[in-house]
């Protein structure tokens, strides 16, 4: 793999008693285009996966890609090993939410009694590559009239006020359909969110030239409708 590629990560934790990752996948790509997606189910986890908070919807799409031969079950530090290989090749890595999954490898290296890998994503050089996918969404393509009136029309407006901007919410916005739900495991949130990348990446190319984006450029992941309002009337 040469080093002009990216990577797109989800992960899935067990529950909010043992919140560690037991569903890890990620998509490598190349020229706007996935040319690998990898797919890891962790070893050590299996047993709180079948007897935690867990649901049994979730566990069955989740074992199913491991039938069907889409993901493979390894120990965590085998998993730790591939993935700092290919992240050592890539650009950037880009997660919905990237500093909740950028934290959960690192803590469940760390509750496996895996510091040598908890070590190495923590270097700064690691730690660098993470870009939030959430964050460039609600900067690009949501960041526009045409999102605030569709979420006003379909409902899609937090308690407080803010357009909601979930993984789900964007894809339904992009594909124009309300009735989408996210499956919710690792490889199927992976290949959603390459089309969010693709869809930020093309509105970037459109509206920004080559100037690159990174979070901190970013004004945030929330959008307030009448703050926003005002904004676009002025």
């Amino acid at each position: 793999m040469s080093k002009i590629t990216n990577l797109i990560l989800d992960c899935e934790t067990i529950d909010l008693k043992y919140n560690f990752i037991c569903d890890l996948s990620w998509a490598i790509v190349s020229k706007n285009k996935i040319i690998a997606v990898k797919n890891y189910i962790v070893q050590e986890n299996l047993d709180r996966m079948a007897t935690g908070s867990f649901s049994g919807a979730k566990m069955s799409a989740t074992m199913a890609e491991v039938k069907n031969g889409n993901a493979e079950i390894k120990s965590y530090s085998e998993i730790c090993a591939e993935l700092a290989s290919d992240l050592e090749m890539a650009n950037y890595v880009y997660a919905y939410n990237a500093s909740f999954d950028r934290g959960k490898i690192i803590a469940t290296a760390k509750s496996l009694q895996l510091p040598e890998w908890a070590e190495h994503f923590e270097k700064i050089e690691n730690f660098d590559k993470w870009r939030c996918l959430w964050a460039w969404a609600t900067n690009t393509i949501l960041y526009k009239k045409s999102f605030i009136d569709w979420c006003e029309v379909n409902g899609q407006i937090s308690e407080k006020g803010n357009c909601k901007t979930s993984a789900e919410t964007t894809l339904k916005f992009i594909m124009n359909d309300l009735d989408y739900v996210e499956q919710h495991t690792a490889r199927a949130d992976v290949l959603d969110e390459f089309i969010i990348y693709l869809a930020c990446k093309n509105m970037v190319k459109k509206e920004f030239g080559d100037r690159v984006l990174d979070d901190r450029n970013f004004k945030g992941t929330w959008h307030n409708i009448a703050k926003l309002k005002i904004a676009f009337n002025s």
